[in-house]
């Protein structure tokens, strides 16, 4: 696929486009890995950048974004269609995730207050602490 987005005028000696014409299918591979969300700020970044490129006339830089930015469609594309031949959706394992993670927390709080509740009944069950009096006569206050 990666043969269609070279144009005729691209300069595919510069070594930043032939490392990615080179390595394309790996690194589309490892942007598969990447949540949906971070793909989308990948996008908008580089749509920014080509921006700023094509300002600058930077011709070169241009090349490079357009086929990075053209990587990360691929990818996008790739990663919706194992999607549905799966039928396991990223939103699907967020929100399984989040629910383990709040059972988890909740039986964390649950442990963590029968404790609390122990320590309250180990301390009751302990004589009856001293007076203020006396608490304060530990100090020696007139003794000064």
């Amino acid at each position: 696929m990666k043969e269609m987005f070279v144009h005729k005028d691209m300069k595919v000696d510069n070594p930043k486009i032939k490392d990615l014409l080179d390595n394309w299918e790996k690194y589309v591979n490892e942007l598969i890995t990447f949540t949906d969300k971070r793909l989308d700020k990948m996008i908008g970044t580089v749509q920014v950048q080509l921006k700023m490129a094509l300002e600058q006339k930077l011709f070169n830089e241009v090349d490079v974004l357009y086929l990075f930015q053209n990587m990360i469609i691929e990818a996008r594309v790739k990663k919706n269609e194992k999607e549905c031949e799966t039928g396991i959706y990223e939103e699907d394992v967020k929100k399984t995730r989040r629910k383990k993670k709040k059972e988890t927390l909740h039986y964390e709080i649950s442990e963590t207050s029968d404790k609390i509740n122990d320590a309250i009944l180990t301390e009751s069950d302990s004589p009856e602490p001293s007076t203020k009096i006396e608490q304060l006569s530990l100090f020696d206050f007139d003794k000064t």
